[in-house]
């Protein structure tokens, strides 16, 4: 076993990597996700 971390990105990477909420659609920068889903989504997540 190598010591490398080619399994982690580095931040910069992070900072540019979009994904897709699976709850509207809608194309965000990774970064922003958690915020969006507590903007979008704030009871479906806190009142379980």
């Amino acid at each position: 076993m190598s010591s490398n971390q080619s399994e982690y990105l580095t931040e910069e990477e992070v900072e540019k990597l979009e994904v897709t909420c699976r709850f509207c659609d809608s194309e965000i920068r990774i970064k922003g996700l958690a915020e969006h889903i507590g903007n979008e989504y704030p009871k479906d997540l806190t009142q379980n």
